[in-house]
């Protein structure tokens, strides 16, 4: 079952990060998210074990295939969002490249709204950012466990 919750969970995280791109000069979050490549490099998970009862914290990115922990995530300014496979591939015959969703900040920036890049939810609560990495967390449910994954992004 905790095997389930965590691949669940870090089905439900795993986003973009970024490739440069041309950010108009913007200093704010938009021109940091949009300065370079971004990469996946933790995923925590916490929720209460179904088990015990217990709070728990798992590290989810271990549950992410390892072709896909090197993947490379590009917020570019035209709000799309696009995925680079980078060395390992996990589908050989799938373009190096692809376009997954699109991107944007709410008005307070405290909120990164990544439409069509994963099957489930799209609003992802700022926790930090800068211009080395950025953390958000995504709160969701799994047959009444509540889970909070905090993904760690690194700007390469």
């Amino acid at each position: 079952m905790k095997k389930l919750l965590i691949a669940a969970a870090a089905i439900s995280v795993t986003f973009a990060a970024c490739k440069k791109s041309d950010n108009g000069g913007d200093t704010g979050r938009a021109g940091i998210l949009t300065s370079g490549n971004w990469k996946l490099t933790g995923l925590t998970l916490s929720f209460k074990s179904f088990f015990t009862g217990n709070d728990t914290t798992a590290d989810g990115f271990s549950a992410i295939e390892a072709c896909a922990q090197d993947d490379l995530y590009i917020f570019l300014s035209s709000k799309k969002v696009n995925v680079d496979q980078n060395v390992s591939k996990c589908d050989t015959s799938a373009p190096q490249q692809a376009e997954s969703g699109t991107w944007a900040f709410n008005t307070a920036q405290d909120t990164l709204i990544l439409d069509g890049v994963i099957p489930v939810g799209k609003y992802f609560k700022v926790v930090s950012f800068s211009n080395t990495s950025m953390q958000l967390q995504r709160d969701s449910s799994l047959l009444g466990t509540n889970i909070k994954a905090v993904a760690t992004f690194t700007h390469q």
